[in-house]
């Protein structure tokens, strides 16, 4: 392996026409498997997504909605003050959630 590792899994993609290439090779007899044979002909790359803050943003959205449940716990009894205070708190919070979850998922791959 290179250093540094490069960001992307395969320089080309595989060929695979079996499920099972190397259990063809080594137990059926089948055609020796190469990677040339495999990759096919000329370089070229997998694209991989750019850098994102989204998913970060997000599970700091999602990790405060989930504290948002312990607010105003009523003692182990229902407590109408409570609930209220929860609803006015994670209403919100989980439109903020929703709303980094989109902007993630719109987020233009081809920006940076």
């Amino acid at each position: 392996m290179p250093t540094p590792v490069p960001h992307y899994n395969f320089a080309k993609l595989p060929n695979v026409t079996s499920d099972r290439p190397l259990w063809d090779e080594k137990h059926e007899g089948g055609v020796a498997v190469s990677q040339d044979k495999i990759a096919g002909p000329g370089p070229h790359h997998v694209p991989m997504p750019p850098a994102s803050w989204w998913p970060i943003i997000a599970a700091a959205a999602n990790a405060a909605v989930t504290m948002s449940f312990m607010l105003g716990f009523g003692g182990g009894e229902f407590d109408p003050d409570a609930l209220k205070l929860q609803m006015m708190v994670q209403g919100p919070l989980a439109l903020i959630f929703l709303g980094t979850l989109l902007a993630w998922v719109k987020e233009d791959a081809t920006h940076r």
